[in-house]
């Protein structure tokens, strides 16, 4: 227990062996919480012992534990989880869904970008293509007819095809 800043011992114990465990002065439970806390001259009062009835409950308190050793943490914690949330439209903590259409319009473009770069499209290219055909739907299924009037370079609409699927003209 020296040897670490903030030592923690977990106890995952069914509730009739905890009820058991927490009444007598003998248990196992007591004895660590004896031997963690050492004598009341030595006590740094840092050792933490928790009897918790399943492995959620264990990562909860450490979480709970990290939030009041580091708040900051929890600041980034709850910015990381807010950004994976929107990224993947998810709901919040008290079941709320934003609406998500600026995310996924935001996210569609992205990746339609990012498509064009990989299919090495002409600068500005993937923009016309979303400006002139507006939907995903449209950009995947677009055949021939459909790219006439698109001033894409003829190789773009070729490799567009190619990765669709769609009929080449």
């Amino acid at each position: 227990r020296d040897a670490f800043k903030y030592p923690i011992v977990f106890f995952i114990l069914p509730p009739q062996m905890m009820i058991d465990q927490l009444s007598k002065p003998d248990s196992f439970v007591s004895m660590a919480q004896l031997i963690m806390n050492g004598s009341k001259q030595q006590s740094k009062g840092n050792a933490k012992t928790f009897v918790v009835p399943d492995t959620k409950s264990v990562i909860d308190t450490i979480l709970i534990l990290l939030d009041a050793l580091h708040p900051e943490r929890r600041k980034l914690r709850e910015k990381y989880y807010e950004h994976t949330r929107s990224l993947h439209f998810l709901p919040d903590d008290k079941g709320n869904v934003v609406d998500p259409t600026n995310q996924m319009a935001t996210h569609v473009s992205t990746e339609i970008r990012s498509l064009a770069d990989k299919l090495q499209f002409g600068a500005g290219e993937a923009e016309i293509l979303m400006n002139r055909l507006g939907t995903l739907h449209k950009i995947a299924t677009a055949d021939h007819p459909a790219l006439t009037d698109i001033p894409l370079d003829d190789a773009s609409k070729e490799k567009l095809h190619e990765f669709f699927g769609t009929e080449a003209g």
